[in-house]
């Protein structure tokens, strides 16, 4: 998975927004599809492993923006951000051999990982992605 860096320009136009906002909406949706159609025991790490560091990703955003003062999260945030973490946990656990009994909390977690993408700062996320060694692109 690739983030993409837009100019600012584009990111304040709002059909461009809108398409960027669809376009992560789609990832998401496939990413959710897939861990219902995996069978147990596939080996399915090279995509896993993407989709576990998206969600590290926003989840480090998530902490350095807690850090840094920029907001406090709300109860439904702080529940969603819980989420998150405990669908990292099960995802690691599920790179190399899965076990569709995790599926739910995976599923769980990367619907909680759309909401609190969309609170996140920016610097907060390129920070994170830097960490992780996510690729950004600006192409």
């Amino acid at each position: 998975m690739r983030f993409r860096v837009v100019t600012g320009n584009t990111a304040r136009n709002p059909v461009a927004r809108a398409i960027a906002r669809q376009k992560v909406h789609d990832i998401l949706l496939t990413t959710k599809l897939r861990v219902y159609v995996l069978e147990d025991g596939m080996d399915d790490s090279r995509f896993m492993h993407g989709v576990l560091k998206s969600l590290v990703t926003v989840a480090r955003a998530i902490e350095l923006g807690r850090q840094r003062g920029y907001h406090q999260l709300t109860r439904d945030e702080t529940r969603d951000f819980n989420v998150l973490r405990g669908g990292v946990s099960a995802l690691e656990q599920n790179l190399t051999c899965w076990n569709s009994a995790n599926a739910v909390a995976i599923e769980a977690a990367v619907d909680a990982c759309e909401r609190l993408n969309k609170i996140a700062r920016t610097d907060c996320i390129a920070d994170a992605a830097e960490e992780f060694g996510v690729t950004i692109t600006n192409r």
